[in-house]
C-alpha cells in the first residue's frame, strides 16, 4: 500500500494484481505439490494455526476481494467498494482440476485482479432462449446488465406458437479483442467441465484461434447480435489483426444459416466423406441422419476408407439416443465403425480426415443442425492442431465400446429403447 501511496504517485496505474491472501495460496501450493485434496490441506492448516477455525473469509475470497478494493481505491484514485469486486472462491477446487491445470501448463492461484479502464470492457452474451425453459431466470439480461454486461436473448420463449421457434442459434463463439477467438461444443455450464456430473463424465470439443481466421467469428457473434438491425461490422471489423509468428496451415470459420437455403454444414461433411482416402474419424452427440448423409458415410466405407463414429456411451436425452442407435445397422453392414463412449457422454463434433483436414465446432450429425440451427465452425486444412486433435480421438476411442453388428451389441437388451428407435423414425426431422 505505501508503494502506491507514496512511491508510484506520480505514475497512472493501469493493473494491480497478486496474490492477496496467504491461507488460500499456502492451501493451492499444498495441493500442486502432495496431490491432496482440498478438505485435507484445509484441516491440517487449521490444526497448524495457517487457517482460521471459520476460514470463509479466506477461501470463499471475501479478504482478497477487499484488498483488491482497497488497492484499486488508491492505485487509480477513485472510490472501489467489494460490491465492485468480482469475488470467487477456492472451496470447489479439486486435486482433479490441479492436475489438470498442470496437464495444460497452468497453475491455480486465487488472485486479486483490478484494471483502471476508461469506459470498462465491452462484454456481451448472447444465449439461446430455449435456457429459459429450465436453466437460466427470464429476468438474466437484467441481473448481467446490472454488472454492466449487455445481454441479448435471441428468439427468447413467447406464449404463442410459431415456426420460428425450430430456428435455434446452436453456435458458441467467444471473441476477446477481435484478435482470439474459440469455438466449438462448449456451452458455459458447469456440466462441460464436469463440476457437476449429469450423465457420466462430459468429452467436449473446441479450437482457439489467433489471427485474420477470428475475423469471421467477429463477423459470426455480430450478425446474430444485430440480427434485427444493421450489425456493427464496420465499427469491429475493419481493426487490423496482427499475424501470429510461425503460423502454419489454413483456419477458415463459417457459419449455416437456416434461412438462406444454403445447407452448408451439411455439405462440408458430405464433401469431406467424399475426398477422404485413407480415414475419417469423427465425434458426434448425435446420430439422426438424412438419405444423403448416410449414403455419403456408407459409400466412403464401401470404397475402403476408415469412416470410425464415436458416440455417448450414456445419452443426455432418450429419443435421440433410441433414433441414433436405429441407424446402426445400416452403417455397420456397409463397413462404418461405431464405438460408444463408456465414460459418458460426447458432445464433440469433430471431423479428422487423412490427418490434413479436421472440422472442430457446433455442428452435430442430426437434423435441427443441419436443417434448423443457426451453426459454426472451422475447417483447417495442415495445421499443427489437426494431429493432436487425431490423437485425442484415439485417446477416447480407448475407452469405448466397440458396437458389433448384432442386435445385443446395438440395443444391449434394451427393448423399450429399440421400440422407440424404430417408431421415432417418422417424425425424425423434428428431433
Amino acid at each position: 500500500m505505501s508503494t502506491l501511496e507514496r512511491d508510484l504517485v506520480g505514475n497512472k496505474v493501469l493493473t494491480i494484481a497478486g496474490i492477496l491472501n496467504g491461507t488460500t495460496n499456502y492451501i493451492l501450493s499444498r495441493m500442486e505439490s502432495e496431490g491432496a485434496d482440498y478438505a485435507d490441506v484445509l484441516a491440517d492448516a487449521q490444526a497448524k494455526g495457517y487457517a482460521e477455525a471459520d476460514p470463509s473469509a479466506d477461501v470463499d475470497g471475501f479478504d482478497a476481494a477487499s484488498k483488491t478494493a482497497i488497492l484499486a481505491s488508491i492505485g487509480f484514485g477513485t472510490r472501489v467498494t467489494t460490491d465492485d469486486v468480482y469475488q470467487q472462491g477456492i472451496r470447489t477446487i479439486s486435486a482433479e482440476d490441479i492436475s489438470v491445470a498442470h496437464d495444460l501448463g497452468y497453475t491455480i492461484k486465487l488472485l486479486g485482479i483490478a484494471r483502471n479502464t476508461a469506459e470498462g470492457v465491452d462484454v456481451r452474451v448472447m444465449y439461446d432462449g430455449t435456457c429459459e425453459f429450465s436453466t437460466l431466470p427470464r429476468n438474466y439480461p437484467r441481473l448481467l446488465e446490472k454488472l454492466n454486461i449487455q445481454c441479448k436473448v435471441f428468439s427468447p420463449v413467447q406464449p404463442f406458437v410459431s415456426t420460428h421457434y425450430n430456428y435455434r442459434d446452436h453456435r458458441k463463439i467467444l471473441v476477446i479483442d477481435g484478435r482470439v477467438g474459440f469455438t466449438g461444443g462448449v456451452n458455459l455450464a458447469d456440466e462441460y467441465i464436469n463440476h457437476i456430473q449429469k450423465h457420466g463424465r462430459w468429452k467436449d470439443a473446441a479450437v482457439m484461434l489467433e489471427g485474420e481466421a477470428v475475423r469471421s467469428l467477429t463477423a459470426q457473434f455480430l450478425q446474430m447480435w444485430g440480427i434485427l438491425k444493421e450489425p456493427e461490422y464496420e465499427q469491429f471489423l475493419t481493426r487490423p489483426i496482427p499475424v501470429p509468428e510461425n503460423a502454419k496451415g489454413v483456419a477458415a470459420p463459417y457459419g449455416d444459416c437456416p434461412l438462406d437455403g444454403e445447407r452448408v454444414g451439411e455439405m462440408v461433411y458430405i464433401d469431406l466423406l467424399n475426398r477422404a482416402r485413407d480415414y475419417i474419424h469423427i465425434m458426434t452427440p448425435y446420430l439422426i441422419l438424412d438419405g444423403e448423409l448416410e449414403t455419403a458415410l456408407k459409400f466412403a466405407a464401401e470404397r475402403g476408407v476408415d469412416v470410425h463414429l464415436i458416440l455417448p456411451g450414456k445419452p443426455d436425452k432418450q429419443f435421440p439416443y433410441a433414433l441414433a442407435k436405429s441407424h446402426y445397422s445400416a452403417l455397420l453392414d456397409s463397413g462404418v465403425k461405431i464405438s460408444e463412449w463408456s465414460p459418458g457422454f460426447v458432445h464433440a463434433k469433430v471431423f479428422v480426415v487423412d490427418g490434413r483436414e479436421a472440422v472442430v465446432g457446433t455442428i452435430n450429425l442430426d437434423y435441427r443442425s443441419l436443417y434448423h440451427h443457426f451453426e459454426d465452425a472451422v475447417w483447417m486444412v495442415d495445421a499443427p492442431c489437426i494431429r493432436d486433435i487425431e490423437q485425442d480421438f484415439q485417446h477416447t476411442l480407448e475407452q469405448c465400446r466397440t458396437v458389433e453388428n448384432s442386435s445385443a451389441s446395438i440395443w444391449q437388451k434394451h427393448y423399450l429403447l429399440r421400440a422407440t428407435g424404430m417408431l421415432l423414425k417418422v417424425i425424425a426431422p423434428l428431433l
